[in-house]
């Protein structure tokens, strides 16, 4: 159930920004119950959607009867709720702006969250997947990741909890917890004696918000370690994806 609506008259509406980001031409207490409905469709399958809340008082876009399949009618709310702090994160980092549900070229992938840096037009996905996905095949991990990153816009998958998937592709793992601020459990290595390492907790970014701004900034990089990570987390022998400082990817480069 998305967060985002494109409307007949005024485009593309996005439930996390004020004014629903079409600069106040129009609002939700305008397009909810309204009679006659608000002519919305869905921006990935093209369906007729209403606007509703959730039993929480979280606002969404539900899809009308007999829908097609598609990916943003199955998502819960608390994919939801992630999708909206991922957005605020990116928010919070000066010169970055975020557009919920945007689709790639010929929509060959299609991003939770898609940042952008308003003077150099550098994009950034951030991925919340909080369900059983593939790491491989065609509508897996590492080919989803792999097309963002032919169109140049590389990909954080964020996720709560344990996952079979964590370090098959550039992760962060968050607290379940709703809100921005919530804590940040996994993501950033470090390389110490030889060895690439979870970072020690007070080199750890505390919050989303911490760890969304230092991928942005670049203070942390996505980075493949060509040899075992020394952490349960990892369940493809051999090497991972870790969110590493440029200095500790060149201390490792200069040991091997």
């Amino acid at each position: 159930m998305p967060l985002s609506a494109i409307h007949a008259e005024h485009g593309s509406l996005d439930l996390t920004l004020d004014g629903l980001g079409c600069e106040g031409r129009i609002t939700w207490e305008q397009i909810h119950r309204a009679r006659p409905r608000a002519p919305l469709t869905c921006p990935e399958c093209e369906w007729g959607l209403c606007p509703e809340y959730s039993q929480t008082g979280l606002r969404y876009f539900a899809h009308d009867p007999d829908a097609p399949e598609c990916s943003l009618r199955e998502e819960t709310e608390q994919h939801r709720r992630l999708k909206r702090d991922l957005a605020e994160c990116c928010r919070r980092v000066p010169g970055w702006s975020a557009e919920l549900e945007q689709a790639g070229p010929e929509r060959a992938w299609r991003a939770d969250v898609r940042a952008t840096h308003t003077a150099t037009g550098r994009r950034y996905a951030f991925e919340a997947q909080l369900s059983t996905i593939g790491i491989d095949g065609p509508r897996g991990l590492t080919e989803g990741t792999a097309r963002m990153a032919e169109a140049g816009v590389p990909a954080a998958w964020v996720t709560t909890g344990s996952r079979a998937w964590l370090g098959a592709v550039p992760t962060i793992q968050a607290e379940a917890q709703t809100g921005p601020t919530r804590p940040v459990r996994a993501g950033h290595w470090t390389y110490l004696i030889s060895s690439w390492t979870p970072a020690a907790e007070s080199r750890t970014p505390a919050r989303l918000t911490d760890f969304v701004r230092a991928v942005l900034t670049g203070e942390l990089v996505a980075h493949r370690v060509t040899c075992p990570a020394r952490d349960d987390w990892s369940t493809r022998p051999g090497w991972s994806w870790v969110w590493a400082t440029p200095k500790d990817i060149a201390e490792a480069a200069a040991y091997v």
